[in-house]
């Protein structure tokens, strides 16, 4: 294809022809033949294109076995006629103030759930993924790489949902997260007390909430909305939510069970009206809801949850190295002057690995080899020539950096895990350290510092 910018379309043809990053990468045609670029593209995709025909294997399966469920859960559905509709709604739903609309859809929700979960072909797919190795290079390529929004879709109910009317005659349901229209100036007449960060999570139970109209106060628990930044510090699962977005920015709830609150029925009205001073940013699913319910009540009968996928940071990392005259020269990367990647962070162990965008790589190996090492600070020389070793280059794109403290300090040593010589091998493998990885500009030390330092990588900030 010609006159297009390959970074830019490379992932939406990726996701036409439906493959996943690991069995895909991108050249330009101009650049095919220069030097070992094409080979490192196809032993790259040779060397892990086992593990990605059994992640593809299993997508095509949940696919293929989705569309079945749903074909199944149809013909469940087909078995109710209206007359059964006109008995729910006489017998059971005016009793509980719930329309069928409602109600309906999250009966076929459960339905489709359960005919998904009796698929074989889905079930032994996902057999199949136990199989992947258990030390994956990270292969990373960054656009489009966002593990909070998988974590969003599985910790709250879909907005278009929650925007269905379901009779009841509280504006609040169970598991509603209720936060401040305005992100400035909130009054302290309003049950935030002038806190633009104070949200509440809804506890009163749901049937109380349909039902309502003898309930005197609905229960809320109140919670802090904090940044949500790789620099911050990242909450564990208990009273806590993971991640709530409001407007353009993303943040993570820490729930205070000692700060109990209640709300009336008009005044919950009052709040909720198109001029009041709330609204209901997110609903959480049964589940996480009932999960810090039960928290709440003193962990009794406490439900257990699904461990969350790793969270990651979008990231910028610039590159340079010290000169003998005491300069830092920025590395120039393509049209770029910053790698970027991921930033993958385990808040159990309290340790973060920083991975790089693979369609960097070439242009990267090419800015290293053309260091004149005569140029270097001399004490900063050993670490610039390990890296222009292939072996080196390539560890940088395939493990990146490990076993990074976490939260960051403002440097460390970044080291490369040493190329190991047989897959699979539980032995402890040695690091090889390449120079320093810095938070920020600001944390840079003395330019005499610097140069016994080798490389330094400057983490600038996130990336879109």
């Amino acid at each position: 294809m010609s006159q297009i910018s390959l970074t830019e379309e490379a992932p939406g043809l990726r996701d036409e022809v439906e493959l996943h990053a690991s069995g895909f990468r991108s050249i330009q045609k101009k650049v095919i033949k220069k030097g070992a670029r094409m080979r490192r593209i196809i032993a790259t995709l040779a060397t892990h294109r086992e593990d990605s025909l059994l992640l593809a294997e299993f997508t095509n399966k949940w696919k293929t076995g989705a569309s079945d469920a749903v074909e199944r859960a149809g013909r469940e559905l087909r078995r109710i006629d209206i007359d059964d509709l006109h008995h729910i709604k006489s017998l059971l739903l005016s009793a509980e103030g719930l329309l069928p609309s409602s109600y309906m859809v999250s009966v076929l929700d459960r339905v489709l759930q359960y005919e998904i979960e009796a698929d074989k072909e889905i079930l032994s797919g996902a057999e199949a993924l136990d199989k992947i190795s258990d030390k994956p290079a990270p292969l990373t390529i960054a656009k489009g790489k966002d593990s909070f929004r998988l974590i969003e879709r599985t910790v709250f109910a879909n907005p278009e949902r929650r925007k269905r009317d379901n009779g009841s005659v509280w504006p609040l349901t169970f598991g509603d997260i209720l936060m401040s229209r305005l992100q400035g100036s909130v009054s302290k007449a309003s049950i935030f007390k002038g806190d633009p960060n104070r949200v509440f999570f809804v506890a009163s139970p749901e049937c109380d909430l349909l039902r309502g109209k003898n309930l005197h106060a609905a229960l809320l628990i109140g919670g802090t909305l904090e940044p949500l930044a790789m620099t911050e510090p990242l909450f564990g699962e208990d009273k806590t939510t993971p991640i709530i977005t409001r407007g353009k920015k993303r943040y993570q709830i820490r729930w205070d069970f000692g700060f109990p609150a209640t709300i009336t029925l008009q005044r919950a009205k009052n709040h909720l009206a198109s001029d009041g001073s709330a609204k209901i940013a997110e609903t959480l699913r049964d589940v996480s809801a009932l999960n810090l319910r039960q928290q709440y009540l003193d962990h009794i009968g406490r439900v257990g949850m699904m461990a969350l996928p790793p969270r990651t940071f979008n990231i910028t990392v610039q590159c340079a190295y010290p000169t003998k005259n005491g300069d830092l020269v920025v590395i120039k990367i393509g049209s770029k002057s910053d790698l970027t990647g991921v930033m993958h962070i385990d808040q159990r162990t309290k340790t973060a690995r920083i991975a790089f965008d693979q369609t960097q790589e070439d242009d990267f190996a090419d800015a290293i080899l053309g260091i004149d090492l005569g140029d270097v600070a001399t004490n900063s020389r050993s670490e610039i020539e390990a890296l222009q070793q292939q072996t080196q280059l390539q560890q940088l794109f395939r493990t990146g950096f490990q076993n990074l403290k976490y939260p960051l300090k403002p440097s460390q040593a970044a080291q490369l895990i040493a190329p190991s010589r047989s897959v699979g091998n539980d032995a402890s493998q040695k690091n090889k350290p390449i120079g320093k990885l810095f938070d920020g500009e600001s944390s840079h030390p003395s330019a005499s510092v610097l140069q016994n330092s080798g490389f330094a990588f400057t983490l600038l900030s996130e990336h879109d």
